[in-house]
């Protein structure tokens, strides 16, 4: 596979709140102002277009996809993804879940699925998205992303 050149990124925000969606685009875009940001409401009436953007191995392809969303939450959104791609997306996509909620049972959900990069509680912070877009480890994930790595990798699901 031939490299992707780290200009040709697609940022995809997926939130039903829009003044999170305006600003989580805004920080993104000025980060990186030649990445393509797209933003998502609704992603029960979206997930086709979602799904495209996701399995496109041709770019660069980040997500911060919100676990809370009335419409279709982010685990539906995410059992959806697995079951249009087998669970599998290309080496160059990465989905990050992000909440207000401060739950152990969330994040220990969200490190046990294989689709799932990491795991941001709100709000967003320049820093960490500016180092997980020019590919540096974002500090704050590393120890349960560590812990949890044996669990991804046999594609076992935890009861919680």
């Amino acid at each position: 596979m031939t490299p992707i050149p780290k200009r040709d990124l697609q940022l995809l925000v997926i939130d039903d709140d829009p003044v999170i969606s305006m600003l989580s685009a805004m920080m993104l875009r000025s980060i990186d102002r030649t990445a393509t940001v797209s933003c998502f409401s609704k992603p029960a009436h979206e997930i086709t277009d979602i799904i495209s953007l996701l399995s496109d191995d041709k770019k660069r392809t980040i997500a911060f996809l919100d676990i809370n969303i009335p419409d279709m939450n982010g685990w539906e959104v995410l059992d959806a993804i697995a079951e249009k791609t087998n669970k599998e997306l290309p080496a160059t996509t990465r989905i990050y879940l992000i909440s207000s909620s401060i739950s152990t049972s969330d994040k220990l959900r969200a490190y046990s699925n294989q689709l799932i990069s990491g795991y941001f509680e709100k709000p967003l912070l320049h820093e960490d998205l500016s180092n997980l877009i020019f590919g540096d480890h974002v500090a704050s994930m590393d120890g349960l992303w560590e812990e949890n790595k044996p669990i991804r990798s046999t594609n076992e699901t935890w009861i919680i």
